[in-house]
């Protein structure tokens, strides 16, 4: 366990509010460039006000985080009376790919969230550019929980919003026609940093045990034959391959981590993060259309995650969801 993850494991000890205002002062003192500001670029739009959504610094926020924090910021916005757009072109994030520097990062997997362009948009008059104030002090709603009040708000923003790409789209179609998944149970679980680091402040993770437990009286309870797997850790998969065998049903480009050595977190672990895909890019996409799978089963049994949080404000609702609450790290 590095420095770091010991002295959030000491801070998370006191009490949320505590914590809160903590983040708030790091992040003040520490990203000053990153506090939100209003800047005219041209002469273009007087009467629009444009809010242009950049991700947090340090280029290691994983895909679903950094779609969690868009949609905190489109919320934020949208009270705002702002005009809300994306740009990942501009700003750095961990699935800039080296053969794609011309485009925008969030349109390799959504579309762009607004009409105007971002060309457009920064020869406009009045543009606010993102600050992580918008976040810290997003609607408790949207602070990954998954109650039905708040996954109401958030897949009206998604509904709204969200579109994937036309290549993600293809690709889930592709993968649509070998799983039936309206006879299927959906299992999301995160192994690898999560089980051998135990990140501070982030959800402790269930067994695959616990896990499997579950999905056996959901598939009894519903008479469905299949489990869907979404998991990164190949000691994982091995163990539900084992109980389920032929029931067990994944995307057919799926790869997993082996010998994970547990010094590092995986966005900073690259021998280990390569074994999914070389290009953060393909990394990303395989990891979304999964996911976008997962939320279409008929049920869902996870951990909580920035992961299994999307795949609930992607789906149109599941006739059960279990989401395992084992409090933080």
């Amino acid at each position: 366990m590095n420095i770091k993850n010991i002295l959030k494991h000491i801070l998370f000890r006191f009490p949320e509010s505590w914590i809160h205002k903590f983040y708030m002062l790091y992040n003040y003192l520490t990203f000053p460039n990153d506090r939100e500001k209003l800047i005219k670029y041209g002469m273009l739009n007087p009467d629009t006000t444009f809010y242009v959504i950049r991700p947090r610094p340090g280029k290691i926020e994983g895909l679903m985080a950094l779609f969690m924090d868009v949609i905190k910021q489109i919320d934020y916005a949208e009270k705002k009376g702002y005009v809300p757009i994306v740009d990942f072109k501009n700003y750095d994030t961990q699935y800039k790919d080296s053969n794609q520097k011309c485009k925008n990062v969030w349109e390799y997997y959504f579309k762009q969230i607004s009409p105007y362009s971002l060309e457009e948009v920064y020869q406009s008059q009045k543009v606010y550019i993102s600050g992580l104030n918008a976040i810290e002090n997003c609607a408790s709603e949207l602070k990954q929980k998954f109650d039905d009040t708040s996954l109401k708000r958030v897949r009206n923003i998604v509904q709204k919003y969200i579109q994937y790409s036309n290549e993600v789209q293809e690709f889930v179609n592709i993968q649509l026609r070998n799983i039936d998944v309206e006879n299927t149970i959906g299992l999301y679980l995160r192994g690898t940093d999560y089980l051998k680091l135990k990140p501070a402040g982030h959800p402790v993770q269930p067994s695959t045990e616990q896990a499997i437990k579950i999905v056996d009286k959901l598939m009894k309870q519903e008479k469905k034959q299949n489990v869907f797997l979404v998991t990164e850790d190949k000691e994982i998969y091995e163990q539900v391959k084992k109980h389920y065998g032929k029931y067990l049903k994944i995307v057919s480009y799926d790869k997993f981590i082996s010998n994970y050595n547990g010094r590092n977190f995986l966005s900073t672990d690259t021998e280990s993060i390569s074994q999914l895909a070389d290009a953060p890019y393909e990394r990303g996409l395989n990891y979304l259309c999964k996911l976008i799978i997962l939320s279409k089963c008929s049920s869902l049994v996870s951990g909580k995650t920035c992961g299994s949080w999307a795949t609930c404000a992607f789906s149109d609702g599941f006739k059960e969801q279990y989401i395992f609450d084992l409090g933080i790290y």
